[in-house]
């Protein structure tokens, strides 16, 4: 008699769980917080896992060669298959840096198994070091045999950050992607502007960085292509593309929010930026963040010499040519006046050693036109030398910046004069500005004697600072000093990361080895600092905590006190004695 078995709905904990596990939501709030090789592992564990988490497995992929090769096997290129093991482990060596290929050109079989992971793609970027060792038959097999115009359906962002192969790019190209960025080096690029417009129509978001300097004969293609995409709201460009015809082609797209360039920095190159215009009626309709370079002069007369911007919040400005400090201030109040409502400024001035003779230092009363913008949030100043302002023009800028999160002060000038700011000055800092949550400073760490916080109890913390960016602030020898101060300065935060050395562009300094030599031994220290301060950190929270459970102690006996004399009164009260209590604590 064949065996019947009837089931028996579980009413217990195991069948809940299940059913809560079931939940494709929760599911897939749970694969988020996991690595790709633990959901690798849970999609092994049972089909309504199986889905939720190959999505997370491949919705972003960073290598390209792992994604093909669910669809065909790859081996090298040459590889005789006959060989016997000995000649075949030679050959293995010899070849390793050949190009890896199809081991057979995908049938409809192979494309009918990888569907349904390519339409879980949704990024894919691809970087040198995935396509060097790719062979060009790869990408053709792909296009010769594919069932379907879209190799991955569904994919969002296509991120080509390598000049090798760009013209493979094209395959992955369709009308649902909508965020591309590429690094395109070549002498024209007439045949990739046809492509990006004809092929991907819904883009939003374009960015082209360049790994060498480029002829400005590409400049009409550019505008045909920016001309083209009226659904942009994000594009960064080569900065020396910039100047009055890209910024007209731009100012043209209804729905531009962002407007940035690549190789900001300093690095001059060989076109120096220039404009001549003024913002014409009804330009960048939308736009809220724009980056800019020229001089400062080209820059004001854009900026507030015709119309206004009307939604513009965010502004970064460079100047790779010597400025005065008078130029600084009629700029900075000619803008303040025409955009109050600014909530982030980036403003850089920076040109090479070998020209910086000529520069003068930056004073409070040259910056103070800022402290007329009551949103500002985030503020940075970057300039060949140490910005010249004292504490007490900080409680100045702490008034007028009652929202400011982010605050760079010039940390990496170019010029180690001595810095008038020293550790002690992030006590002060730290009081002026506590809604912090990135700082950048050059200041003197040199001395550190003076104005330690050795008393937690009395000094002013950074709660949310999570980034110090002390640029190439001067450091002696002794950084465990330096990372004791920090540590009790920091203790309130949950994680800081610090900072040391530049961002400029290394050719504005490389040809002085002795600045070069300096800036690595500042930064070496600053580095001894990073290893010691995280345990020094974890001290302080253990010490912390120890502390508590003593306040803790101290009131639990405090108030056992006050009940032992409360009832010390009572008792002696009935006895009709009048006796004097004190409320201290007593020996029986």
């Amino acid at each position: 008699m064949p065996r019947v078995e009837h089931s028996i709905p579980s009413l217990g904990r195991d069948s809940a769980a299940r059913r809560v596990l079931a939940i494709p939501e929760l599911l897939q709030t749970i694969f988020n917080f996991g690595t790709r090789a633990s959901n690798a592992s849970n999609a092994l564990v049972c089909r309504s896992w199986s889905g939720p988490a190959l999505d997370h497995v491949w919705r972003e992929v960073d290598n390209l060669l792992f994604l093909l090769r669910l669809l065909v096997p790859f081996h090298r290129k040459g590889d005789d298959h006959v060989r016997r093991s000995i000649i075949i482990v030679l050959s293995c060596v010899l070849l390793r840096g050949a190009f890896q290929e199809f081991a057979h050109s995908p049938t409809p079989e192979d494309w009918a198994r990888f569907v349904p992971y390519a339409r879980r793609v949704r990024s894919l970027k691809v970087e040198d070091e995935s396509v060097d060792f790719l062979a060009d038959r790869v990408f053709d097999d792909l296009a010769r045999t594919r069932t379907t115009l879209e190799v991955l359906p569904n994919l969002r962002y296509l991120h080509w950050n390598t000049s090798q192969k760009i013209k493979h790019a094209i395959i992955f190209m369709h009308d649902k992607v909508t965020e591309f960025l590429f690094d395109y080096s070549d002498y024209s690029i007439p045949s990739l502007a046809s492509d990006v417009l004809g092929r991907m129509p819904s883009l939003t978001s374009l960015e082209w960085t360049c790994s060498w300097w480029q002829g400005r004969n590409n400049i009409p293609t550019l505008l045909r292509l920016l001309s083209g995409l009226q659904k942009s709201q994000r594009i960064t460009l080569p900065k020396y593309f910039l100047d009055d015809q890209l910024l007209k082609a731009l100012s043209l797209l209804p729905e531009l929010n962002i407007v940035q360039f690549d190789t900001m920095g300093g690095l001059t190159g060989p076109f120096t930026p220039v404009i001549k215009g003024t913002l014409e009626e009804g330009a960048f309709p939308m736009l809220y963040d724009l980056c800019l370079s020229s001089t400062l002069d080209d820059m004001c007369r854009y900026l507030t010499g015709g119309v206004l911007l009307p939604q513009l919040k965010n502004l970064s400005v460079e100047s790779v040519q010597s400025e005065s400090p008078s130029m600084v201030q009629r700029f900075l109040a000619n803008v303040t006046e025409c955009y109050p409502a600014l909530e982030v400024i980036s403003f850089d001035v920076i040109v090479d050693i070998d020209q910086q003779d000529g520069c003068e230092p930056l004073l409070l009363e040259h910056l103070r036109p800022l402290v007329s913008l009551k949103q500002l949030t985030r503020l940075e100043l970057r300039h060949n030398l140490p910005i010249q302002i004292s504490e007490e023009d900080l409680a100045e800028f702490g008034a007028g910046f009652p929202t400011i999160e982010t605050l760079v002060l010039n940390p990496e000038p170019l010029r180690l004069t001595k810095p008038k700011f020293t550790l002690s000055s992030l006590l002060f800092v730290a009081q002026e500005f506590p809604n912090l949550s990135h700082l950048g400073i050059y200041l003197d760490a040199e001395d550190v004697t003076t104005g330690a916080p050795y008393s937690p109890a009395k000094i002013q913390t950074f709660p949310y600072l999570r980034t110090l960016n002390v640029g190439v602030s001067p450091i002696g020898a002794d950084h465990v000093s330096v990372a004791l101060f920090l540590s009790h300065l920091l203790s309130e935060s949950e994680e800081v990361v610090i900072q040391s050395g530049v961002s400029w562009d290394k050719e504005l300094f490389d040809t002085s080895d002795s600045l070069v030599d300096e800036i690595g031994q500042r930064c070496d220290r600053w580095q001894e600092v990073v290893k010691a301060l995280p345990l020094l950190l974890q001290l302080h929270k253990e010490e912390k905590v120890r502390r508590k459970d003593i306040e803790r102690e101290v009131e639990d006996l405090r108030m056992r006190n006050e009940v032992l004399m409360g009832n010390m009164r009572v008792n002696e009260g009935s006895k009709s004695t009048t006796v004097a209590y004190d409320n201290k604590c007593i020996t029986c």
